[in-house]
């Protein structure tokens, strides 16, 4: 398998980068990416044998990658650790690890910072005149991977129903639409909603009405043509913010029903449906995108 890393500030790294110069950079061995410890909730009343299981969290997941520098001449070498200690900064925030699998094709992506600065290890299994070992620790607070392609769902903003020749009653359609979108991950995953006016107290909901788990979206407002209302229902950083014509965003969160939930796609088939009082114009739409989870790869 083969990692990349590309940091907060946009430094990037690839062991290919670094394929016919003097320097070479070699993966010895990586630890914790397959497996993310978790937090068991428990709870025992007064007088109860055993305890009651509530549930588990998963912690934050931590990545260590353990590489083999090598150089032609020492100060090559220094200047490689100099370089690689520049990609990995713990101070420019989070980046984005990428693991690539043995098929060269399939990759999994995990948003991690650096843990603290890369460490070069003393003694002679860790150094030499011309080798050194390079250490870097990462941790990811959102324990989950995800595939690098972003899914796009765009729901049709008018459904037409007149059809010729004319039949009495006549149906003249509806506004929205219906279908199905696939989470091909293994754990649920957040949406990034996008509502392109001009439309009029839009609702996008998960399931169906008489479904026990059925969750909706909805807002109580017109979103004029050229504005758009974008939600993102991650957990911890759930946003609404609704842009004008000119793109200056404002807080939209008082434009949400009472009633509306920051839904997930559960793994697998989940069934969507986009509706409308009205929508007007061919810009009028409502998008959807997201990215399938993995609990581990």
């Amino acid at each position: 398998m083969i990692f990349t890393f590309e940091s907060g500030a946009g430094y990037t790294f690839a062991e290919i980068d670094y394929e016919g110069t003097s320097d070479r950079v070699t993966l010895e061995d990586s630890w914790d990416t397959g497996a993310a410890a978790s937090r068991m909730a428990e709870g025992t009343p007064p007088y109860y044998n055993g305890r009651n299981y509530y549930g588990q969290t998963l912690e934050s997941r931590e990545v260590i990658l353990s590489y083999a520098l090598e150089s032609d001449t020492r100060d090559h070498l220094f200047a490689l650790v100099r370089n690689l200690k520049t990609i990995f900064n713990p101070l420019d925030g989070a980046g984005v690890l990428t693991q690539t699998m043995d098929d060269g094709i399939t990759a999994f992506c995990l948003d991690v910072v650096i843990n603290g600065e890369p460490v070069c290890p003393p003694g002679k299994q860790n150094r030499k005149h011309w080798f050194q070992r390079f250490i870097v620790r990462m941790k990811a607070p959102i324990p989950f991977w995800y595939a690098p392609t972003r899914h796009m769902l765009n729901f049709q903003s008018f459904v037409g129903g007149m059809t010729l020749p004319l039949t009495l009653p006549m149906n003249f359609g509806e506004a929205g639409s219906s279908t199905e979108a696939i989470n091909a991950g293994n754990v649920p995953t957040p949406l990034y909603v996008v509502f392109t006016g001009y439309i009029l107290n839009p609702c996008l909901s998960l399931g169906y009405e008489d479904d026990p788990n059925y969750k909706e979206i909805r807002i109580n407002q017109e979103i004029l043509e050229g504005e758009t209302l974008v939600i993102n229902t991650a957990q911890g950083n759930h946003t609404v913010d609704w842009f004008d014509a000119f793109g200056t965003p404002t807080n939209g969160f008082g434009y949400l029903d009472p009633s509306s939930e920051f839904f997930w796609l559960l793994p697998g088939y989940n069934y969507l449906t986009y509706a409308t009082s009205e929508s007007v114009g061919t810009g009028a739409s409502c998008t959807v995108y997201w990215y399938d989870r993995y609990l581990g790869v």
